[in-house]
C-alpha cells in the first residue's frame, strides 16, 4: 500500500503484479487446517 501512498506509478505497478491467482491460491492452501469435530458430523 505504500506504492499508492507515494503516487509512484512504477511502485504501484509492481505492487499489482504481485497479487496474482498463483499467489492467492499458494496463501489459501498453506492456510488450510484439518478440521475434525461433532460440529461436522463425527463422533469420535
Amino acid at each position: 500500500m505504500r506504492a499508492l501512498r507515494t503516487g509512484n506509478r512504477t511502485a504501484c505497478i509492481a505492487e499489482g503484479r504481485s497479487y496474482t491467482w498463483e499467489n492467492c491460491t499458494r496463501q489459501f492452501l498453506e492456510n488450510l487446517v484439518l478440521a475434525r469435530g461433532p460440529f461436522l458430523g463425527e463422533n469420535r
